[in-house]
Order: C-alpha cells, then structure tokens, then sequence
C-alpha cells in the first residue's frame, strides 16, 4: 500500500539522478519505494 506520491518540479531531480553511477540510483530509487510504502517514516533515514 503507497502512502504517498513523489513528485517532481520541472527537470531538477531527472537532470540531478541522470548523472549519479548505478549504485546511488538504486540508493535514491530504495530511499523514495521506503518513503513511500511506510506511514510513518524513521527519522534515521530524513535525518540532515
């Protein structure tokens, strides 16, 4: 069940992942499927 909808403005983050090697994108791509399947979200994973 997806508790939310990632969404994007204008081409920011395509032109930003176009450029990252195979293994950020698959980090990138686990960070959104986790903040998007969980309801509450951890702060571990948010943190700045």
């Amino acid at each position: 069940m997806k508790y939310r909808k990632i969404t994007f403005y204008k081409n920011y983050f395509q032109d930003f992942y176009s450029r990252q090697n195979k293994k950020v994108k698959a980090k990138i791509v686990w960070t959104f499927e986790l903040v998007e399947d969980l309801q509450r979200v951890p702060e571990t994973y948010l943190s700045t």
